[in-house]
Parts: C-alpha cells; sequence; structure tokens
C-alpha cells in the first residue's frame, strides 16, 4: 500500500492545490456518470500536477466498484476545499484520505496522479499488473501489450513456485513502446 505520508512533503499551499485537483476529478468523474456521458473527461486546472495526464477514459467497471467509496471520501475532502477547514500537511487522516482519492481515481484513469514537489513518479499513463501462481506450464505475463505510449509507466510482476519446462512466465510483454 502507498505511504500518504508522500503528500506530507508538500506545503499547505501545494497540498490544498492537490486537494482541490483531486476533489474536482472525483466531482467530474461523478457527474459524468451520473449523466452517462461517453465522452473522455477533462482534466480541471493540472497546475498542481508533477507531469501530464493523458486524456482521462474512465475505466467503467473500475468506477462501478469505487463510486460509494469516492462519494464518501468526497464529502471527507469537502470543508478543506471551501476553506472552512484549514489544510494541515500534517494532519495524517486528511493525507489518508487525500490519497485514498488518489488511488481511486488513479484506477479508473489508469493514470499516475502526482503533486508538484512529491517524492513519487510523474502524472501519466500507468499499466499495471501482477500474476500470482503456483505453477505455470504456458505462457503468463503480468502485463501483455501491443503498443505502450512512450510516457507511460509499466509495472508488472509474477510471482511462481515453478515454470514447467516449455513454460514462460514474464512480467510485462510489450510489442512496440511509442
Amino acid at each position: 500500500m502507498p505511504d500518504p505520508l508522500t503528500l506530507s512533503v508538500l506545503g499547505a499551499t501545494a497540498l490544498t492545490e492537490g486537494i482541490k485537483f483531486l476533489y474536482s476529478q472525483a466531482t467530474e468523474l461523478l457527474k459524468q456518470r451520473r449523466e452517462r456521458a461517453a465522452k473522455p473527461a477533462k482534466p480541471v486546472d493540472t497546475t498542481a500536477l508533477a507531469g501530464e495526464l493523458e486524456p482521462l477514459e474512465a475505466d467503467d467497471d473500475v468506477a462501478s466498484q469505487v463510486e460509494a467509496e469516492l462519494k464518501r471520501l468526497r464529502h471527507v475532502l469537502q470543508d478543506y476545499v471551501d476553506d472552512i477547514v484549514p489544510i494541515d500537511p500534517k494532519d495524517r487522516e486528511l493525507l489518508e484520505a487525500t490519497d485514498e482519492v488518489r488511488r481511486l481515481l488513479e484506477a479508473v484513469y489508469g493514470q499516475r496522479i502526482t503533486f508538484r514537489g512529491e517524492h513519487r513518479p510523474e502524472s501519466g499513463p500507468l499499466v499495471q499488473g501482477s500474476v500470482d501462481a503456483l505453477e505455470v506450464a504456458g505462457y503468463v505475463a503480468a502485463v501483455r501489450a501491443k503498443t505502450v505510449g512512450g510516457s507511460a509507466t509499466v509495472q508488472g510482476a509474477v510471482r511462481t513456485e515453478e515454470v514447467k519446462e516449455g513454460g514462460q512466465a514474464i512480467g510485462v510483454d510489450i510489442d512496440r513502446i511509442g
């Protein structure tokens, strides 16, 4: 599980911008789902981000799974966004709620969301996969793609106790990058 304390290195101003970004993106996603809009979501002000996001296309299955939790967490952040409660970079509960909203949005959009000044890989496309198997007798890949954009972060991991003769266990299998 990622450490929400990576957010604690941000000053109050940068953290405020980041929380407002996540809150706005969560709001846009929830509105889009309510309206059943098919077009990609447009990111709100991205000046708080390190790196660049690709157009935001929600994975509807993932969005359905996280919708209730995203609504709950959006309410947790609301008083901070509305400047009713001051943002304190040492407030662990706030950092955990903020990081959880981020992780949910990252899962829905398949992209990493990182704020300027934060110590983690920059924002952008993210492809992750993992396989846990006792044994592999054929071909298994955590991530298999024909083409991955040059700015994407790709992570794949395979854990297995045994690869049988003729079997292949591959973390990342990509035909073309770029």
